[in-house]
């Protein structure tokens, strides 16, 4: 759905939108992770760059040549040679990926980037590093393809890897809407604002299980229900008309959602405010309104573009009105107009449904049941990562007069 992304291409927000057609609940919508080492140069693919022994040893700098990381997060340490991100900063860096893609982004903003990216120094690895381990060699050799890494930095930039937002599920998996139960990314609430490293995995494996499971027992307590030709024929009519409309220029699907892809990354990307949120809002309402009534498709092996509008559009409205519903930034969403996080009025979930004529936002508590945020355990390296962010945050605004 983003611009740029680091998921495959038929990833369009499909289930997202038919749960929602459908009347289940979703929440947390606008906390979208952002994966930071992602090539932003155009002759390669848009692929992560850090998953390796050697990745780990590359330095974020700026145009100016600086290592700006550590204005945003705090090192545990005087600087080591050579540079480890882990032992550097005391913490993984796919631990921390929301504040790494926050930096890269304000870097550009103020002026610092280059191409609208910042450069990946990899320059100072040790050549015995690249040959140790296949992920390494990889990424040397293949994802680079061509760019000597080891003589010259490239650059990179923030894109979508997933959403932590989704259908509103219980320990079950089962979702609001009887029957229907959601497991994977789709669902919401699994990871809260942030996601650590290696839990997308964990999470498809515990609740795939699980909403089998749930899913199985359910059928076995249910009646087969009797099939209504009433809902056969609606979702046939929806297909035939698209099949039968003319082709035009706003009808085209593959253009509709270049629009969608190019609003939500302009306007509710890594770096969010009032008025790029309500201009996302206002672009995704006229597709709605306008070119969604007129989306065709050529024949039926140009049916699933089609179709796929209609639910990037919704979910982008979930993701555009939640952010500018939830007035603070916490994990995956930034506002530059509400930098710092308000416990007081926003440790609660946003939650979206379907109403009978639009779109409907609501709040709940966050559900805590073993630690609140103030009784995480301090000695913790996610905690102390957490707390030096927090301290280096304050400290920004503070020079900025309480701007961001």
């Amino acid at each position: 759905m983003f611009e740029r992304n680091e998921t495959a291409s038929t990833v369009t927000g499909d289930g997202y939108g038919l749960a929602y057609r459908a009347g289940a609940q979703l929440m947390d919508m606008e906390m979208v992770h952002f994966e930071p080492y992602v090539h932003a140069e155009p002759d390669l693919p848009m692929m992560d760059r850090h998953e390796s022994s050697a990745g780990c040893r590359g330095v974020l700098r700026n145009k100016l040549g600086e290592d700006f990381l550590p204005n945003y997060i705090q090192p545990v340490g005087p600087p080591q040679a050579p540079f480890h991100f882990t032992r550097h900063f005391g913490i993984s860096n796919v631990d921390i990926r929301w504040v790494v893609s926050k930096a890269m982004a304000l870097e550009v903003l103020e002026g610092r980037g280059d191409n609208g990216a910042v450069f990946y120094d990899l320059t100072q690895v040790p050549e015995d590093v690249w040959q140790t381990g296949m992920v390494s060699k990889y990424l040397r050799y293949v994802l680079c393809r061509g760019y000597d890494v080891t003589k010259t930095s490239i650059r990179v930039f923030p894109a979508a890897i997933t959403t932590l937002g989704g259908i509103r599920i219980n320990e079950d998996c089962q979702s609001s809407l009887d029957g229907l139960y959601a497991a994977g990314e789709v669902t919401g609430g699994v990871h809260g604002a942030m996601r650590l490293g290696g839990n997308a995995l964990a999470d498809c494996l515990v609740f795939g299980a699980r909403a089998g499971g749930s899913a199985a027992k359910h059928a076995l307590s249910v009646r087969m229900p009797e099939v209504d030709g009433r809902l056969v024929e609606r979702p046939a009519r929806t297909i035939r008309d698209i099949l039968s409309r003319p082709e035009t220029a706003d009808g085209d699907p593959e253009q509709i959602k270049k629009q969608v892809k190019s609003a939500i990354w302009k306007h509710v990307g890594v770096l969010r405010d009032k008025d790029g949120l309500q201009e996302a809002i206002s672009i995704f309402d006229r597709i709605q309104n306008e070119r969604l009534p007129k989306v065709f498709a050529r024949s039926l092996s140009k049916l699933r573009p089609a179709l796929e509008c209609a639910n990037m559009v919704a979910t982008a409205q979930m993701i555009a009105r939640s952010a500018i519903h939830r007035r603070e930034s916490r994990g995956g969403q930034y506002r530059l107009d509400f930098p710092t996080k308000d416990d007081g009025k926003w440790l609660c979930n946003i939650l979206v449904a379907k109403g009978p004529d639009e779109m409907e936002l609501s709040t709940r508590p966050a559900v805590m049941t073993r630690f609140r945020p103030q009784d995480l355990p301090a000695e913790g390296p996610i905690a102390q990562a957490l707390e030096g962010v927090e301290r280096l945050n304050a400290g920004r605004l503070k020079r900025l007069g309480g701007r961001s």
